[in-house]
Formats: structure tokens, C-alpha cells, sequence
């Protein structure tokens, strides 16, 4: 089924997929986004936009892919010899932040009413912002018993190895009395000015217990932390609707990013590969996620969002 959403200046097509008690909607025009997530008990997952302007400037709706996640302090980064230089689009803080593939279209090139695949391909006639490889991104969801899968492949179609990250700025509902669980083993220390890692861990943090439990409240209270975390698990207690929604991700997620706002409206929980501004942190990079693509290589990553009654 397709819909649309315009109430702006942007009208955006959406597919919607249902089985197995789940419906999920998918903007292809943007990023291949999952905007929204229901379950026959009734609870409504994800923040949805009203409109698709939004879309075009923000990562606070749905499960928006960033690549290179988060922020690159000075927009660049050594690699095999090779600068790269990306777009600052954070120009407070001089930094590279999230990226365009959000923003930019992928193809749809299979659809049905539980699953859908779409395809955004970088040339050298349509570059990724000033990334100098082409490649191949491929998103695929499909609906399944245990919840709606997501699944990403990305192929170096360049002659060059291809440094490569992935997040998902995903964002849920958030009512109060909601809690929230994450595998934490350590936090990532940041400076509060530049919002960037130090290179520092902290393994005894005040909210540690309450995440690994799942008694953490994180309604009313702004919220803004990465961890290392311990598997891709991560739990949110709906309070109000009395379920589990449960966000699991492989284990090429080593980390979380945990934010909210204000703490009034949404709770994202960022699956992450490596930790933010990996490539210059003071340590070594391979031991804070940075990775390549060999030329011609592939590598996959996979998500899961499900929903259980307490």
C-alpha cells in the first residue's frame, strides 16, 4: 500500500507493510526511512512526522541513517595516506555532522505488503556530498513474527579501501513513567563544549545500574550520553501501554548513542559502529570502530524492532 504525506512544502510517498500484528511505513525519498511502527496491542513505536519538510532538516523522526555518524570534528580525517574532507555543516562547532543520506532518495526496487528493498548508488556522476568512492547502499525491511527487520548491505564499488561507519538515529515515543534498558559496560567521556569524545572511558557512572536493570527513567529529564555497550540490546517499558519494545542490533554496534531533547517527547537510541569522531581520537582507531570496505567487498549489518506484551 502507498500513501503521502504533505502538509509543507514537500509532498513524500510512503509504502506501508503489515503482518503478523506490526504495520511500518517507509519514506524511500528519504533515506529509506522507517517513520512509524505499530503493533496490534496498540502501542505506536516511533516518532512520525506530521509532514515531509521535516524530513529534509531533521533526524529526530523514524530511524534516519547517518553516514558517517555523528560528528567529525573539522569535517576531516587521514585514511591510508588519503585526506577526506567533508561538508561542516555544524559551523558553531566547525564540525561534520550525521551526513546527507537521510536526505537523498533511494530506488525501490522490490516491494510487497511485508518487506521492501531500496537502493541509493554513488558514481562518479552522482557523488556522496565530497566523498571521493562510489558504492552501493542497500536497505532492506521485512515484517517477520518476532517484529520488523532492517537489514543494510553496503558494497565498495571503488578501486580503494573505503572508511566506513553507520548509525541510525532512531527515535521513540516517550511518555512518563516509561524506562529504559541498554547493555552499558562503559561511557564514552565527551567534552560539553564540542560534544566530542575525549578518548576516555568512565566504567562507574551514577546511571550504569539503572540501565542495565531497566529502571531508567529517562522522561523530564534532558538526556545526552555514548556508551560502549555490551550487545545491541536495547529495551524500552511502556508504561502507559504496559509492553516491551525491544531494539536489538548485531554486534557491529559497539556503541549507543542515548538523547532526548528536552525529555518530553522522544527517546532516541542510536545503534552506532564506531564511537563519534573515531578517526582523530588520541587512541587507537581500531579500537573504537573504524572500518573499511575492501574494493568490491560488502558488509551487512542488521536490526531488529519488536514489541512484546509485559
Amino acid at each position: 500500500m502507498t500513501k503521502f504525506i504533505y502538509k509543507g512544502e514537500i509532498m513524500a510517498k510512503i509504502y506501508e507493510l503489515s503482518a503478523h500484528g506490526y504495520t511500518a511505513q517507509i519514506v524511500a525519498d528519504y533515506g529509506m526511512n522507517c517513520i512509524k511502527i505499530t503493533h496490534e496491542t496498540g502501542v505506536d513505536v516511533l516518532r512520525t512526522p506530521d509532514d515531509a519538510d521535516v524530513l529534509q532538516s531533521q533526524v529526530l523522526y523514524g530511524m534516519p541513517v547517518l553516514f558517517f555518524p555523528n560528528r567529525i570534528s573539522g569535517g576531516r580525517f587521514e585514511f591510508e595516506g588519503r585526506w577526506y574532507i567533508l561538508p561542516i555543516n555544524e559551523p558553531k562547532l566547525n564540525n561534520f555532522c550525521h551526513g546527507d543520506l537521510h536526505k537523498l532518495a533511494f530506488d525501490v526496487t522490490e516491494c510487497d505488503k511485508t518487506h521492501i528493498i531500496g537502493i541509493y548508488t554513488a558514481s562518479d556522476e552522482n557523488k556522496y556530498m565530497t566523498f571521493p568512492h562510489t558504492f552501493e547502499f542497500k536497505i532492506w525491511y521485512e515484517i517477520l513474527p518476532d517484529g520488523v527487520h532492517q537489514n543494510v548491505s553496503v558494497k565498495n564499488t571503488s578501486d580503494k579501501n573505503m572508511p566506513f561507519a553507520l548509525a541510525f538515529h532512531t527515535t521513540f515515543n516517550l511518555s512518563d513513567g516509561d524506562r529504559v534498558k541498554i547493555p552499558v559496560r562503559r561511557k564514552v567521556l565527551r567534552n560539553s563544549e564540542t560534544y566530542l569524545p575525549t578518548g576516555e572511558f568512565e566504567d562507574a557512572f551514577d546511571e550504569k545500574n539503572a540501565l542495565l536493570q531497566g529502571d531508567f527513567l529517562p522522561y523530564g529529564t534532558a538526556v545526552s550520553a555514548l556508551y560502549e555497550v555490551s550487545d545491541g540490546g536495547f529495551v524500552l517499558y511502556k508504561n502507559k501501554e504496559n509492553v516491551y519494545v525491544t531494539y536489538t542490533a548485531d554486534e557491529k554496534y559497539k556503541y549507543c548513542m542515548l538523547f532526548n531533547g528536552d525529555g518530553t517527547k522522544f527517546v532516541c537510541t542510536e545503534p552506532q559502529t564506531w564511537i563519534t569522531n573515531c578517526p582523530n581520537l588520541p587512541v587507537d582507531r581500531k579500537k573504537c570502530g573504524f572500518d573499511f570496505i575492501a574494493p568490491n567487498a560488502v558488509k551487512t549489518y542488521k536490526s531488529v524492532i519488536g514489541v512484546s506484551k509485559k
